[in-house]
């Protein structure tokens, strides 16, 4: 944060709430859930992600927190050091399918279409019936889609529509001059 240059708002901090000023200058996260905006523009958001997670259960601070003078427990600094080294979770996605390349069972999920087929079409010594084996697997994970629908031109303003009864009741058709 020092290399960055941003704007010093300590005086209207200290102006229209006082109580906030030091958490502002420390950059520690205030416990203030009645301004959840004003909290959130003063505060890292890797902290701000600690400091409305649900409180650690239990009476006493855990092992390696600190609790500050309004009783709120505070992480210690290599918490706070992994909170923000640590990656995003990955979303689990248990719609999408997986196949298997039949040669070397390397897996491959839905979107994947084209590695795939490139990577069956680096194996030269699958036979034909692997082949048919990934081509029906293809078919069913990539379904074809079903032919568009042919666009017509409407009278009114020129342009070519797929759907002419929302295009003339959208904004979009202005007629021609």
């Amino acid at each position: 944060m020092l290399d960055q240059v941003h704007a010093d708002i300590s005086a209207i901090i200290l102006s229209f709430c006082p109580e906030m000023l030091e958490a502002y200058l420390h950059q520690r996260v205030p416990s203030v859930p009645s301004q959840p905006e004003f909290t959130k523009c003063i505060v890292h958001p890797y902290l701000w992600k600690e400091s409305f997670d649900p409180a650690p259960q239990g009476d006493g601070a855990a092992e390696g927190e600190v609790s500050n003078d309004s009783g709120q427990l505070l992480p210690s600094e290599d918490e706070e050091e992994q909170c923000c080294l640590q990656p995003p979770k990955k979303k689990n996605r248990p719609n999408r399918k997986l196949i298997k390349c039949p040669a070397c069972d390397k897996p491959y999920k839905g979107g994947q279409k084209q590695r795939l087929l490139d990577h069956v079409i680096s194996h030269k010594d699958m036979t034909a019936e692997q082949n048919e084996q990934v081509q029906a697997a293809l078919v069913v994970l990539f379904p074809e889609r079903g032919n568009k629908l042919p666009k017509k031109q409407c009278v009114v303003c020129g342009k070519f529509v797929a759907n002419m009864a929302a295009h003339k009741k959208s904004k979009a058709c202005i007629p021609r001059q």
